[in-house]
């Protein structure tokens, strides 16, 4: 997150989106949040916090059919 943040301030606009009272992401959310000059979505596996498994594979279709490049931090699903 200090990474985002500081190309958030720095070089680039980025968004971080709210996750649902379950701590699920909102595929629709995300989906209406990607923009013709959005670049990448990067998405974590799963939540170190919560446990939650987010969908990758669905986050990824997405950002292809919109041309977007997709990241995932999937050092803590390793243990899921």
């Amino acid at each position: 997150m200090s990474s985002a943040r500081f190309y958030k301030s720095a070089v680039m606009r980025s968004l971080f989106l709210p996750v649902e009272s379950d701590g699920s992401l909102d595929l629709h959310l995300l989906e209406k949040s990607i923009r013709p000059d959005t670049m990448i979505v990067s998405v974590m596996w799963a939540n170190n916090e919560t446990g939650v498994l987010f969908p990758i594979e669905e986050v990824a279709a997405l950002c292809r059919s919109k041309g977007v490049l997709s990241h995932t931090d999937a050092v803590q699903a390793a243990a899921k």
